[in-house]
């Protein structure tokens, strides 16, 4: 492979990501997920470097629960 072809492929990875990346996070915001763009994009590194979905998704639930908690606490 070329010099060329390298960075053509690296740049359609790129593209291919971001689009995958804005996609998910359109998918996340219409299932009311609470995730910002931030932790969404930290929630796909951890699956991406092999943590279990389920794992992580009972984590977000439990942090959820526990920030609805502290919110009723401070009003």
């Amino acid at each position: 492979m070329t010099q060329g072809n390298e960075k053509d492929d690296a740049y359609l990875r790129i593209q291919q990501s971001q689009v995958i990346r804005t996609s998910i996070q359109g998918i996340s915001q219409l299932l009311n997920t609470g995730l910002d763009s931030y932790s969404l994009e930290l929630c796909m590194k951890l699956l991406e470097a092999g943590i279990h979905p389920q794992a992580l998704a009972d984590v977000v639930n439990e942090i959820n629960r526990e920030i609805g908690k502290n919110e009723v606490i401070n009003y």
